[in-house]
Order: C-alpha cells, then sequence, then structure tokens
C-alpha cells in the first residue's frame, strides 16, 4: 500500500474500494442474542394470566315448588339444574331417610390477592368460591339448617344470600354472613315436596360468587313437642289464686295447616293431664288438612293489659286464635271462673265459630259465620272432623248450649 500513489489514478481507486467494503463487513456483523430470563417470562405470564376476566359463576334452575318471597337482580339462571349431590348436572331422587347435599361452584381467578403470584412464580393460592350443604329430610314448619363455607377474595365478612327455585326464578329465602370463612342458618319451609337451594355470596367490586344448586326433600307431619312450662310462660295468664300452677301445665308445640294451605308452627299452654288429648286432636286434624288461623298462648294477647284477664280473651277472639290455658272469668260472666283456668278447655278458630251471648257475638266479626247451614272454611259442624274427633275423646262441645259457644270444647263440659 506505501506505493499506492504511485498507480495510476483508476486501479488506485479500485484498491480503495475494496478496502473499505472489507471494513464495513467487520462493523456490521450480527451478535449472538443472550437467552431468555425465565423469571421474567413467568411473571409476564402471570400477568397476562391475572387480567383475565373472572368466570360467570352460574346455576341452573331447578321447580321446587315453593312460594317466592323476593326477586333477585343478581346471579343470572341458566336452563338446566345442577347438583353437586350426584355430580354435575344430576337431580337426586329424594329420599326420606337423612341425606346430606353439598353444591360447590369456584370463579375463575381475577387480579385478586387469592390469585396473585410470588417474584419467583408460586402456586395459586385456592380459587374463590361459595359452597352450601344441606342434610335432609326437611320437615314442614322446623326451621331447617343451611350451612356452607366461602373462600373469600378478600379477607373479612362475607354476606351470604340463600335463594330457592320457585319454578321459574330464584328467589332470596334468608341471608346471612360467613365469618372465618363459613357461615349457618336457617330457615322454614312452608310445605312439602322437593326445594333447589344455592348460595350467592358477594363482595364489593367483584363477581358473584355462587354455589351449585343442591336439591333437599321436605316433608309434612305433625311433629308435635312436649316441655315444662316456667312462670315466664304464663307470666300474665297466670296468677296466685288460680286452680292449677304453672307446674301443672304443659307447652305443647305442634305444626297445623293454615288458611293458605301453608303448614305453620304454633304453641299451646294446657293442662298436663289433658296432653294426651291435645296431641290426639291436632294429629287428627294435621292428618285431615282442617285450616287453622293460628296457635298462640293467650299471654301474647296481655301486651298492655297486663292482669285484665276479660281483655286478653276479647283480643285473641278478635285476631282467630286458638288457644287454651287461660285463667280468667268466664267472658260475659264475672261470678264464675272459665273451665280455660284449669287448662283443660280449648277454643278453635274463634271468628269462624263465635261464641254467642244473649246480648252479644264474641268476637264482633263473627256474625259473618252465624249461619251454620253454609260450611265455610274453618268453620266446626256437626260431623266435621274436629267435633267427631273431640266427641271420641269424651271432650264436650260447647255448641249444645242455650248460648252456643261455637269454638268451645272441654274435657267437663263446662
Amino acid at each position: 500500500m506505501k506505493h499506492l500513489t504511485n498507480l495510476r489514478t483508476p486501479a488506485r481507486a479500485a484498491i480503495l474500494a475494496v478496502a473499505t467494503t472489507t471494513v464495513l463487513v467487520l462493523v456490521q456483523a450480527p451478535v449472538r442474542a443472550a437467552a431468555p430470563d425465565p423469571a421474567a417470562s413467568t411473571a409476564a405470564a402471570a400477568s397476562s394470566s391475572a387480567a383475565a376476566p373472572a368466570a360467570d359463576s352460574t346455576v341452573p334452575p331447578s321447580a321446587d315448588g315453593s312460594t317466592p318471597v323476593t326477586t333477585p337482580s343478581a346471579a343470572p339462571v341458566s336452563p338446566e339444574p345442577t347438583s353437586s349431590a350426584s355430580g354435575a348436572g344430576a337431580s337426586p331422587t329424594p329420599t326420606t331417610s337423612p341425606t346430606t347435599q353439598a353444591g360447590t361452584r369456584a370463579a375463575a381467578p381475577a387480579a385478586t390477592p387469592s390469585s396473585r403470584q410470588g417474584a419467583r412464580g408460586v402456586a395459586l393460592q385456592a380459587l374463590p368460591m361459595v359452597t352450601l350443604t344441606v342434610t335432609g329430610p326437611w320437615s314442614a314448619g322446623i326451621p331447617q339448617p343451611l350451612s356452607g363455607k366461602v373462600i373469600a377474595i378478600q379477607p373479612g365478612p362475607v354476606p351470604i344470600v340463600l335463594q330457592s327455585w320457585n319454578g321459574k326464578v330464584w328467589t332470596t329465602r334468608t341471608t346471612t354472613t360467613a365469618n372465618n370463612g363459613t357461615y349457618a342458618t336457617t330457615w322454614a319451609p312452608v310445605g312439602p315436596g322437593v326445594m333447589t337451594w344455592r348460595a350467592v355470596a358477594s363482595q364489593p367490586g367483584y363477581d358473584q360468587l355462587v354455589s351449585d344448586s343442591v336439591k333437599v326433600n321436605v316433608v309434612a307431619q305433625v311433629m308435635i313437642t312436649v316441655s315444662a312450662v316456667t312462670a315466664a310462660d304464663v307470666a300474665y295468664s297466670y296468677r296466685a289464686g288460680c286452680p292449677v300452677p304453672p307446674t301443672s301445665l304443659r307447652k305443647i308445640s305442634m305444626n297445623y295447616w293454615d288458611f293458605g294451605g301453608y303448614v305453620r308452627r304454633g304453641t299451646l299452654i294446657g293442662a298436663a293431664s289433658a296432653v294426651a288429648a291435645y296431641k290426639s286432636i291436632f294429629t287428627t286434624i294435621f292428618a285431615a288438612r282442617f285450616p287453622i288461623r293460628q296457635v298462640r298462648p293467650v299471654d301474647y294477647y296481655y301486651h298492655g293489659v297486663k292482669g285484665a284477664s276479660a281483655a286478653s280473651d276479647l283480643a285473641s277472639m278478635a285476631a282467630d286464635n286458638t288457644s287454651a290455658f287461660n285463667c280468667r272469668k268466664v267472658t260475659g260472666n264475672p261470678y264464675r271462673m272459665s273451665r280455660h283456668s284449669w287448662g283443660d278447655a280449648i277454643d278453635f278458630n274463634t271468628v269462624e265459630n263465635p261464641y254467642l251471648t244473649p246480648g252479644h257475638i264474641y268476637p264482633a266479626t263473627g256474625k259473618y259465620f252465624l249461619n251454620r247451614h253454609r260450611y265455610q272454611k274453618g268453620m266446626i259442624l256437626p260431623g266435621s272432623v274436629v267435633a267427631t274427633a273431640m266427641a271420641r275423646l269424651h271432650w264436650l262441645w260447647g255448641a249444645r248450649w242455650s248460648n252456643p259457644d261455637y269454638q268451645h270444647f272441654s274435657s267437663t263440659g263446662l
């Protein structure tokens, strides 16, 4: 090259061009890329997964024939039932033996604390979900247990809504709160049949969690229980000097059919010596589905009129209440103690079966039922189930009196 200047101009130009090209090629040669960082790749994948929307948790419907209370605006419904009791999509056959069924529905992972990964891509925590467990069969009229667990999106209490399917929509029956991941509550069914339930958990800012549906069989039976009576149970209807003390009384609770055809639960205070008769009559009434408006101890009607036994009796009759013990004088006759003071007398459906005196109708609304030849729901007529059952027990009916008392039966005829 030192003699390059001695070359002719064309030759010298050619040599310079070749040298320059060689230098450019060396400068622009490609560089091999470094291997990717596994931790960075895993973190990126986790970020992409966390950004995905949570799955829509819905529970398909299944008819239970129950009566709606309110229609929830939440949780969508799809057309086919699912039940985790017998596997997805199964419809377990109701049984009269005790069974436990549970429904579980998990939500897809969302960008929440329960689905985040650590810097090195640790495994996901448990997915958010809510479960529902019921044990059957249930007895109508009796509060029945509903319980379950919640794997929450955020820590703290979680509101739970318990819903049943009425054949058209999911309806809210009761609400509770899950604390520390569990909840438990009760609800009293009002009629026989198969009910389908689900649990819905809600947290502000997140999609609802909905359990799988769970079926339970409900049976209708009288379910009579008997327990001792305390002074507090008869705080108003008993007083010193009454014919029998609280220790000679019993609290009798039973199911009965109301005027709407639903099973309700009531309580009667009566004489311990009359328990067998009360159990017999309410068993017969329940089997015949004879309607009763309500069954409450008369103490309920002493509210605000403590010691005024006559007023409590009038209030109880006006409420169409069925009751037994009440230490008081005969309504309309302040000179004689009523047989209710001993607890072996009972009044049924007091409006449909009024008590007549020469100058009064008790209660006043009973005048619409004075025509005893035209049967109306809840009336007691000769040959009817109530009259026949009480006659078998040798309890006498007040309808035979010159001033008929169509509601009244007693073991002594008084």
